[in-house]
């Protein structure tokens, strides 16, 4: 656990495993995936007239930025010892 530690740095998650050979300890690594995409929203706009001030809709394009979490290791320990490695795909 220590040279894992030392290795990849201290897990962002930290799961129990438990099957018919026993408990382990399994570490999580994650990432994170960005995403930008433009969409069309409908928003209010405010618009002088005669007599003061009106509402009207108009339809404008606004940058969505999105961020995921992912798990993109897995580290499985037995005793301290690794016994298992899973690399997964975002």
């Amino acid at each position: 656990m220590k040279m894992v530690n030392l290795a990849l740095g201290k897990p962002d998650r930290v799961y129990t495993r438990t099957s018919e050979s026993g408990t382990h300890k399994v570490w999580s690594y994650t990432g994170i995936e960005f995403d930008n995409h433009s969409d069309w929203v409908t928003v209010p706009v405010r618009v002088p007239g005669k007599g003061g001030y009106h509402y009207s809709h108009q339809r404008v394009r606004v940058n969505v930025d999105n961020q995921r979490e992912y798990e993109r290791l897995r580290v499985e320990f037995e005793e301290d010892r690794v016994v298992g490695i899973d690399a997964l795909d975002p």
